[in-house]
């Protein structure tokens, strides 16, 4: 992060990443499962809380940076309430019916490269990026695979096949912001691409 702030002299790098020098009172990340109480056997949806983690702020940071690239598509929905008002008013014919479906697993199918790279051509096409951020797109990209992640597991000499593996399930997990904020212009973006 250092080297990102002095290259790019974006303050709210520069802060965050005295801030993580510094500030030794933060939470680890939590491990928690919510009961799918919908599916057959009841299974554990797992979600990583990362609320006042290392990666929070980050994490806001990047939520921040991003979510401007979505909600650009005619498909786009902003929450379940936007989506009752607008088809409160559709009239659906006699032969028509109402179909909703179940993606399983959305986020983990995402491959994240692929992601990376949607997001990277976004942010390079996105005119008022630089009215959110001096970062320039290689920047953003980079920030979720910065190694200060693993640093954090390696202080506590866990084995490196653990490090990748919570590193690769942390940027796939739904408990941090960071994945929606990844995911959804890519999403966005494919879905603009079918309308």
């Amino acid at each position: 992060l250092l080297t990102y702030g002095a290259e790019t002299k974006e303050p709210e790098i520069i802060r965050l990443a005295t801030h993580l020098r510094f500030v030794s009172n933060y939470r680890p990340p939590e491990l928690y499962g919510l009961r799918k109480v919908h599916k057959p056997g009841v299974p554990f949806r797992p979600i990583v809380s990362t609320i006042n983690s290392t990666t929070s702020e980050l994490s806001r940071y990047l939520k921040m940076t991003i979510k401007p690239l979505t909600g650009k598509g005619q498909s786009f929905v902003k929450n379940s309430k936007t989506f009752v008002n607008g088809i409160r008013n559709y009239h659906l014919e006699t032969d028509e019916i109402l179909v909703s479906y179940d993606v399983k697993e959305l986020f983990p199918s995402i491959p994240i490269s692929d992601t990376l790279d949607t997001l990277y051509n976004l942010l390079s096409a996105d005119a008022n990026l630089l009215s959110r951020t001096k970062l320039n797109p290689f920047h953003i990209i980079k920030l979720p695979e910065l190694n200060y992640i693993r640093k954090i597991f390696c202080k506590n000499n866990y084995p490196r096949s653990f490090i990748d593996r919570v590193f690769q399930y942390k940027l796939r997990n739904r408990g941090s912001a960071k994945p929606n904020a990844l995911h959804n212009p890519c999403l966005d973006y494919l879905k603009r691409l079918s309308d």
